[in-house]
């Protein structure tokens, strides 16, 4: 009777997986695998003059400075110009379209660049964001977000490695402060909005890690209906979320976070007020709930 086969270690063959390099993700360091796609949309939009924005997770890691949690992929924002010359560069580097049909239905870009170790999904939005009604089977429409204006006036910033040693980090143009932080109050809540949005105001905006221009803020708050609605009903359930996250204990300054989240919602509001009533009493009576 034969003992157990002994294990054998897989040799390279045609059946075997291989390794591309030169492409996009060829590292297997998660960190050094999105820096380094970061890096490359960025070289190459710099060397065709090509407008663009990143936002999402990729954006709140350009204001804190490196990648805080893990991203789910890479949203990219450009205009629709621009579009082909980002196709062809992304599948020059292997990505392939993986459109669904939400993205089709939200007219944004899907690129997948897929192997035997992992996955990375670059997302394209042509100078918007089309809001969907998802509680609706068919996800109809609801209304336009315009990022062209902040496309236009992304500044650069640094997303740096937390290794010690090789990864140099990524420079991008990033969306916005004021446009990031609303596209953070209007998807379902789930555990990265609480994330980002949470480290967004306590870690940039209230100590004025940058500048935040209220004004600003407030006339794209008014720029919509649909989604001035939804950052009222996401900014009630934050506020009510935070105390309870992990990322809340041992804050330091609670003072300035206290301050910029009633200011916040003093913006919020008076986007959402009926002519007559005070900001002040929507304030309280949303404390109240």
């Amino acid at each position: 009777m034969r003992g157990p086969r002994r294990p054998t270690l897989m040799r390279n063959s045609d059946n075997a997986p291989k390794r591309t390099e030169g492409t996009l993700g060829s590292s297997f360091s998660y960190e050094h695998r999105i820096l380094e796609t970061l890096s490359a949309i960025d070289h190459f939009c710099e060397a065709e003059q090509i407008p663009y924005a990143v936002f999402g997770g990729s954006g709140v890691a350009a204001y804190i400075g490196h990648l805080p949690r893990k991203i789910h992929d890479v949203d990219l924002l450009a205009l629709d110009a621009d579009i082909p010359r980002l196709d062809r560069f992304l599948r020059k580097r292997q990505f392939a379209r993986a459109n669904t049909y939400k993205s089709r239905k939200a007219h944004f870009l899907k690129y997948s660049l897929e192997n035997h170790l992992y996955q990375q999904v670059v997302t394209i939005f042509p100078g918007k964001f089309v809001l969907l009604n998802i509680a609706d089977p068919g996800l109809r429409p609801l209304e336009e977000f315009d990022f062209r204006e902040s496309i236009c006036s992304s500044k650069k910033r640094d997303i740096k490695t937390l290794r010690t040693t090789g990864d140099a980090g990524a420079s991008v143009r990033v969306l916005r402060i004021e446009d990031l932080l609303i596209s953070k109050l209007w998807p379902v809540i789930e555990p990265t909005t609480v994330h980002d949005s949470f480290y967004l105001l306590s870690t940039v905006i209230a100590p004025g890690a940058v500048e935040f221009d209220w004004d600003y803020f407030c006339t794209r708050l008014h720029s919509t209906t649909a989604i001035k609605k939804l950052c009222l009903d996401t900014f009630s359930e934050l506020i009510e979320l935070y105390p309870r996250s992990v990322w809340s204990r041992g804050f330091g300054d609670r003072s300035a976070f206290g301050n910029t989240i009633h200011k916040l919602g003093e913006a919020i509001r008076d986007a959402m007020r009926p002519a007559g009533e005070s900001a002040a009493s929507l304030f309280q009576s949303l404390l109240e709930r």
